[in-house]
């Protein structure tokens, strides 16, 4: 469970602060409800805290940090060929809340752009996951967001090479 103050993680915003927590029941259905608040896009947003469908989740552990970072190395499966049905694909992917289907996003998109140019979604959503990672990493250690984001890339992009 998450107390104020606590660090967490969202799929789409990042990194954000619990700034409060309330019990609230909204269509019939009792829940605990976060206020995050996200420094970097200067939003506030409430969100299910506990159970399926909360859209939060703690920072990861420093040895976990190493696994994801490790799994980047990992080749991919397939990825649908068609822009649209990858887009819907890596959506599912980032609202699983996964940081390990959050790595398969960043490595798949950046080996394809390495292919093609991708779409202007993609793009987006390459650069802003790749960002809520490696800030997410830089909070784990004495490293800045850019040495991540350059670290991350930089793995990805070897991986290419290596096929």
């Amino acid at each position: 469970m998450f107390i104020v103050g606590s660090q967490v993680i969202h799929p789409i915003h990042g990194l954000g602060i619990v700034q409060s927590l309330e019990e609230q029941e909204i269509m019939g259905q009792k829940g605990v409800f976060a206020c995050i608040y996200f420094a970097e896009a200067k939003l506030s947003i409430n969100v299910r805290a506990e159970g399926e469908g909360s859209m939060i989740r703690p920072l990861i552990s420093s040895s976990e940090m190493q696994k994801v970072l490790e799994y980047l190395k990992v080749p991919s499966d397939s990825v649908p060929a068609k822009s649209s049905d990858r887009y819907n694909v890596n959506i599912k992917k980032l609202k699983s809340n996964d940081i390990y289907k959050l790595a398969e996003v960043v490595r798949d998109l950046t080996i394809l752009s390495l292919e093609r140019k991708l779409s202007p979604k993609e793009q987006n959503m390459l650069k802003q996951t790749r960002k809520a990672m490696a800030i997410e990493f830089a909070c784990l250690t004495n490293q800045t967001a850019d040495y991540y984001e350059n670290e991350i890339d930089e793995i990805c992009r070897d991986n290419y090479k290596g096929e």
